[in-house]
């Protein structure tokens, strides 16, 4: 049997921050951990997210040794659930995508 064809249209990096993810609909904010992102969208691991098809808004906090760095109003919709969470794509690219891997290194010991 052959895994099932990645039909992803942007490169994914693995990552770990907070991130809130707030229904545009009903308003409640969810809290989650970042696991991957790439230009194009996140996937957050949360339990009880919002309904796919869920329009969203979503802030991301990079936190340093010594300060934080917030990227927000990110708007996109939920695209697909699985156990651990939610797969969410975005709007519009993210046009902070640089900042990642400049992150990711920062944070290597």
């Amino acid at each position: 049997m052959t895994a099932p064809e990645d039909r992803r249209k942007a490169f994914r990096m693995p990552f770990n921050a907070d991130v809130v993810c707030r229904d545009k609909k009903t308003g409640i904010a969810y809290q989650g951990r970042l696991k991957d992102i790439s230009a194009l969208g996140v996937f957050i691991e949360a339990s009880d997210p919002p309904p796919v098809g869920s329009v969203c808004e979503l802030e991301i906090a990079l936190q340093g040794s010594s300060s934080r760095l917030v990227i927000d109003k990110l708007k996109g919709t939920i695209v697909r659930h699985v156990n651990s969470g939610m797969a969410i794509r975005f709007d519009d690219r993210l046009e902070w995508i640089a900042l990642v891997p400049i992150y990711f290194h920062k944070m290597k010991p």
